[in-house]
């Protein structure tokens, strides 16, 4: 793994935090929201438990402020139960730094950007999960196959009406995830609908999940 650049010890106490583009990834490289079951499934035992919450925290914040804030160490690190303590062996420091390693994280003079989108594991991330979760990681990759057609479709319909409704991408990943899509389909379906034209009908009330179509 590539080193990723360390930011000084006193940079950490007040950061700027600006959203990192995926520009640099591969095309057709599939992202998802670190809020996604993906993440919180495959990235979680790979990037470990406080680093996978900041992420998701840091992808809150970008919600209400997508052109960057300014991150208090001090503060985050009380909310993620890591202490206030802001040194070069803190934990909220070491928490940030495994970000920084994981390129998730990058700094760039004093300002730290995020992806607000993860990548998928490369192979050799993916080697290291448990047998189960390589066994699922597989299942997940087989939910591309053109037999899923129509369940993307389906769920690509249900999907434009939540967005219609204001919800966010991540958000609506997240509840198809909840209305038993597999993460993959939900991943495509979201961004169908976001690059299909808002439904001209009133978007209907959420009053139960929708069935997810059974692929042949």
């Amino acid at each position: 793994m590539t080193t990723a650049t360390i930011a000084p010890p006193h940079h950490y106490e007040r950061l700027g935090v600006l959203p990192w583009s995926t520009d640099d990834l591969p095309a057709m490289t599939v992202d998802h929201d670190p809020r996604s079951g993906y993440v919180e499934t495959f990235w979680l035992p790979v990037l470990g438990p406080s680093a996978t919450l900041l992420i998701r925290r840091l992808a809150e914040r970008f919600d209400t402020n997508p052109n960057g804030f300014e991150l208090n160490s001090a503060a985050m690190g009380l909310e993620l139960g890591l202490g206030a303590r802001v040194s070069c062996r803190s934990s909220i420091v070491r928490t940030i730094d495994r970000c920084v390693t994981f390129r998730l994280a990058e700094f760039r003079g004093d300002l730290l950007h995020v992806r607000r989108r993860l990548p998928m594991l490369s192979a050799r991330q993916t080697a290291k999960l448990s047998p189960r979760l390589r066994d699922l990681h597989a299942g997940w990759l087989d939910a591309a196959a053109p037999s899923q057609h129509a369940t993307v479709v389906r769920a690509s319909e249900v999907a434009r009406s939540l967005l219609a409704l204001g919800e966010s991408p991540g958000a609506v990943e997240l509840q198809l995830q909840q209305w038993d899509f597999a993460p993959l389909i939900t991943w495509h379906a979201v961004r169908q609908a976001k690059s299909a034209p808002p439904p001209s009908v009133t978007a209907p009330e959420r009053v139960g999940a929708p069935t997810p179509v059974a692929a042949p």
